[in-house]
Parts: structure tokens; C-alpha cells; sequence
């Protein structure tokens, strides 16, 4: 979650929950909830609402099937919900506000950064993505505003290649929410890490990176354009039919000619040079830098830079990251025609690296290649 790592295991058994069974505790005054260090979900029950347990709500996306609403039941306009200290998320709870008793927490998930959990919106399987209250103060206010970006970011996005996001919302127990659909496949680090799963660029991995790259097209196609800045691996997931989707917004900005971006931020091995350099300018190459990274994990299967990251200094592996020094590589075995995509989104000068649509472009043409060899 977050720029932390997106883990995901199969859903448990849903087992129906009945109507409003009362109880809930009544909202505190500050009219979200607050983030006052609660332990969190209890397994398998109702978050506790801060709104009134009536109102229904939230857009969801076209693109996602939920199970339908009782017949004739109206979605409310949620202009009495307080976002509280979550201020900038109030333009975005008329569409994305979700109504706490239809969520059901059951079960949660490791997660470096994030609280996660599988539950069921409706009855259908969901990701609910929290603060980690036990966190330290520095990592609650850094996670707080990754949370909080990606609420923002994923309201602009519909892909297919994007995880969907169904909403958020807001209780005294959790704190800000961040719901969205639920991948089975778990991600695409898992998947390279199991050496049983035979992959091959002809198959399989082509049809990863085009759909990784089809992202990054629709994402800098958009006005202001989305840029990602963390992609990895370990930010893919995947269906069951490994169709690809592109999902950890926490660090995503949106790039204007107003306001240039300074800020480094991601993890340093899938990081283009300029992101790792305070007071650097930087645009949507750096997503294509962090592709051609990803497109090395595909290849090697292998985290990028694990020796150098176990033996020298963090401080030290930057340097050479940002001098050029330091590049991952490819296999032997490797496609020339996918040694020369790598070869052109690692590019150190950001200017000479080619637009994720020309990425795109380039990865069908290896693919008929691709198809000739084999």
C-alpha cells in the first residue's frame, strides 16, 4: 500500500451478514473517527459507521461488477459526512464515498507499510487498505499522506490494466479506507519468484509488460498527466489468467508546467536518476526508467541489485545509481529485441528515453518477432 509493497492471498469464505444489527457506537465529535491509535479491524464484523447506517452510497465503477442494491434504494448525496482531518478528500465523497456497514473486514494480510485486509463490499471480494496505528509518528504523517494521495490519484484513473478503485471511507475504528477490487493472482514479484512457473517472453511475459506499458500510456495520456514513481514488480497484480494491473498510487503526482517535481521518493533500484537527486526536475520519464527496470525482473526474475542492496551502503548504491554507474541487466538468454527496449528506458539522460506510448509501440513489434522465433 501506499509506496509499500501490495500483497495479496485468496480470499476466505464469505459468509453473509445480516441486516443492521445496532450497536454501533455513535461517531465522536471530530465527525470522522479520528486516528487515535485503535487496534483496528475486528475479524469478520462491520466497521463502526460515522455516518448514518441509512445512507448508501458511492460511485462505483461501470467496469466492476457489484452485487445491485435493494430495489428502488437511492444513492445519497453525502454532503453530511465530515471527512475531519482528511480535509482534501471532501470534493471526492459525493462519488467515492462508500457506506461503512456494507464492508466486512475479515481477514488481514502482511504488508510492510500499510494495514491490509481482505473483506467484501456487498458481498463482493475487496482490498481495504488502512493506517498501521502501531506505526511510529514519522511513519504515521509519511503513510497518512501516501494513503490520502492515493484516494486522489486512483478517483482520475479507469483501466483495464489499473486496479479499480471503489471508494473510501471513513470510521472510528480504521481511520481513512481505501477500498478496491480484489486480485486473486496475487503479484507479479510473487509470480517470478515461484521457479516452478516456467515463463517465456514469447508467452507470457510480453503480454505482462504490454499491459504494464497500456498503464503507463492511458496514465500520461491523462490531463494533468499521472505520473507513478514507484514501479516495480511487486506493484503488478495479476488475475487468474495473469492479465496485469498496475496498482500502488501512493506516490503517484500529477505532473503541471506550474509546479515542477522535486521530490525523490520510491524504492532506489527501480528510481531514474533524476527522482534520486534533491531539488532535480523530473517528468513522466521517470515511470519509463522504472519499466525498463521491471522489464529486468521479468527477464532475470530476480529483484534488481539484491547483492549490491546485502553488501553497500544505501548512500553509496544512490551515488552510482545517479552517475550512471549502476544499471541493472539482462539475462543471457535475453531477446536482442527486449535488450533494446531495456537498453532505451534506462537511458541516464531522461530526455533520450523513448514515451511509454513508443514502449508500447515497441513491445508489439518484439512480439511478432517474438512469435517468428518460436
Amino acid at each position: 500500500m501506499g509506496c509499500g509493497d501490495s500483497k495479496q492471498v485468496p480470499p476466505p469464505a464469505f459468509t453473509p451478514v445480516g441486516t443492521n444489527q445496532g450497536g454501533y457506537r455513535p461517531a465522536p465529535n471530530n465527525g470522522y473517527g479520528g486516528t487515535n491509535g485503535a487496534s483496528g479491524s475486528r475479524n469478520g464484523t462491520r466497521s463502526n459507521p460515522t455516518v448514518p447506517a441509512g445512507n448508501r452510497g458511492g460511485r462505483m465503477n461501470p467496469s466492476v461488477r457489484v452485487p445491485d442494491r435493494a430495489a428502488g434504494a437511492t444513492i445519497a448525496i453525502h454532503d453530511d459526512v465530515n471527512c475531519g482531518e482528511y480535509v482534501e478528500l471532501e470534493p471526492y465523497k459525493r462519488d467515492y464515498w462508500l457506506d461503512p456497514n456494507d464492508i466486512v473486514h475479515t481477514r488481514s494480510v502482511p504488508s510492510n507499510y500499510m494495514k491490509t485486509e481482505l473483506g467484501h463490499y456487498l458481498g463482493q471480494p475487496v482490498l481495504i487498505k488502512s493506517l498501521n496505528f502501531s506505526a511510529s509518528p514519522e511513519d504515521l504523517v509519511k503513510n497518512k499522506k501516501a494513503l490520502v494521495s492515493e484516494v486522489r490519484s486512483m478517483t482520475r484513473i479507469d483501466h483495464p490494466n489499473i486496479v479499480k478503485f471503489l471508494g473510501f471511507y471513513i470510521t472510528e475504528d480504521h481511520g481513512l479506507c481505501c477500498i478496491s477490487e480484489y486480485m486473486e493472482g496475487k503479484t507479479l514479484r510473487h509470480l517470478l519468484n515461484n521457479k516452478r512457473q516456467n515463463l517465456t517472453w514469447a508467452k507470457e511475459k510480453i503480454q505482462i509488460a504490454m499491459d504494464i506499458a497500456g498503464a503507463l500510456v492511458y496514465m500520461h495520456s491523462l490531463n494533468p498527466r499521472l505520473i507513478h514513481r514507484n514501479i516495480k514488480a511487486e506493484k503488478v497484480l495479476l488475475t487468474n489468467r495473469r492479465e496485469a494491473k498496475l496498482s500502488g498510487f501512493g506516490c503517484a503526482r500529477d505532473r503541471t508546467y506550474e509546479n515542477t517535481m522535486t521530490a525523490g521518493v520510491g524504492d532506489i533500484q527501480w528510481s531514474a536518476p533524476e527522482l534520486l537527486q534533491d531539488g532535480e526536475d523530473y517528468d513522466e520519464k521517470v515511470d519509463v526508467y522504472s519499466f525498463g527496470v521491471v522489464l529486468t525482473e521479468l527477464d532475470t526474475r530476480e529483484i534488481p541489485f539484491a547483492n549490491e542492496m546485502a553488501n553497500m551502503a544505501r548512500a553509496d548504491i544512490t551515488m552510482k545509481l545517479v552517475t550512471g554507474m549502476l544499471r541493472p541487466g539482462v539475462s543471457a538468454d535475453c531477446p536482442p529485441c527486449i535488450k533494446k527496449i531495456v537498453h532505451q528506458c534506462l537511458q541516464h539522460d531522461a530526455s533520450l528515453r523513448p514515451t511509454s506510448e513508443r514502449v508500447l509501440h515497441m513491445l508489439r513489434e518484439a512480439r511478432l518477432q517474438l512469435m517468428e522465433i518460436v
